[in-house]
C-alpha cells in the first residue's frame, strides 16, 4: 500500500490561497461603501473585485486540498495544473476584468491590488513547481 505524500509546494500553495481569501476581508480589504449625495449607498468597483477574488481563492484552496488528499501523482499533476488558470483569473480581477478605483491613493490601489497580484503569482509558481516535481517523480518511476 502506498502512503500519502504531501508536497511542501501543495501545502504552502494551499496556505497562500487561504491567506488570499482572508486578506480581501481583513488586512487588504478594499474601499468602504460610498454614500451618495442623495443618501443612497453603493459599493465601489473594488468591493466586487474582492468578492470575485474571494471566490477564486476558495476554489484554489479546494483544489489544493483535493490534491493533498490523493495518492496518485498523475492526479496531483492535473490538480496542480488546474490551479494555474484560477490563479490567472484572480490576477486578472483587479487589473483587466473588474478593476479597482481610479484614485491613486485609494486603499484598493495601494493595498488590495498588490496583495492579490503577489499572492496569485506565488500560488501560480508553487503550483507549477509542484506539477513539475510530481511529473519528475512519475518519469523517474517509469524508467
Amino acid at each position: 500500500m502506498r502512503s500519502l505524500k504531501i508536497s511542501p509546494f501543495e501545502s504552502v500553495s494551499m496556505l497562500f490561497s487561504l491567506i488570499l481569501a482572508v486578506s480581501v476581508f481583513t488586512f487588504a480589504s478594499p474601499c468602504e461603501e460610498v454614500i451618495g449625495s442623495d443618501g443612497a449607498s453603493s459599493w465601489m468597483t473594488c468591493h466586487w473585485m474582492a468578492q470575485a477574488v474571494f471566490g477564486l481563492a476558495l476554489a484554489m484552496t479546494a483544489i489544493n486540498f483535493m490534491s493533498m488528499c490523493f495518492i496518485s501523482r498523475r492526479i496531483k499533476i492535473g490538480l496542480s495544473v488546474a490551479v494555474l488558470p484560477v490563479a490567472l483569473a484572480a490576477m486578472a480581477m483587479p487589473t483587466l476584468l473588474i478593476g479597482v478605483c481610479h484614485h491613486a491613493d485609494a486603499r484598493c490601489v495601494m493595498i488590495t491590488q498588490p496583495v492579490v497580484l503577489v499572492f496569485s503569482v506565488l500560488i501560480m509558481v508553487l503550483s507549477l513547481l509542484n506539477a513539475l516535481m510530481q511529473f519528475r517523480h512519475v518519469q523517474a518511476r517509469q524508467k
